[in-house]
């Protein structure tokens, strides 16, 4: 090919994504309900099972509570797919202008894991974000260009 299209707009998606996650803090509490300690909530990129390992180290820099998040899948949508050449209809043959092109949508798909000791730190970290998600969340970003 004579264009080569990289501005890391993967790795732009997946630490947008990461920033949704990345300030959670939960609370220790006592027994009257009073916050003792906060937690802010580490944030890994990574599958489950690494971050299971990091914990077995013995120079172990993670402790639990945590979250780990991996890209999964990726796959171009076909339903948001409308029109992707129009920008060839008024150019003469032979020419291209690659700046006109329309992006191609696809879907990102990310697996969330969060280990714990207590369930209720799960409960807090969860609660952090469910209330928002409605299932999906959309992340957005300038063109690398401009």
């Amino acid at each position: 090919m004579k264009f080569r299209s990289y501005n890391a707009e993967l790795k732009t998606a997946t630490s947008l994504f990461m920033n949704c996650f990345s300030n959670i803090t939960i609370s220790r509490f006592d027994n009257a309900f009073n916050s003792t300690k906060d937690i802010v909530v580490p944030l890994v990129y990574g599958t489950r099972s690494r971050a299971l390992k990091e914990l077995e180290n013995i120079n172990k820099k993670l402790k639990p509570p945590l979250l780990a998040v991996v890209k999964e899948n990726i796959s171009q949508d076909p339903q948001r797919m409308n029109e992707t050449y129009t920008y060839k209809t008024n150019m003469p043959d032979g020419y291209d202008i690659l700046t006109k092109m329309r992006a191609i949508p696809i879907n990102i798909e990310f697996t969330l894991s969060g280990i714990a000791i207590y369930e209720d730190d799960l409960d807090q970290i969860v609660s952090n974000f469910i209330p928002f998600f409605k299932p999906d969340i959309f992340v957005s970003w300038k063109h690398p260009r401009y």
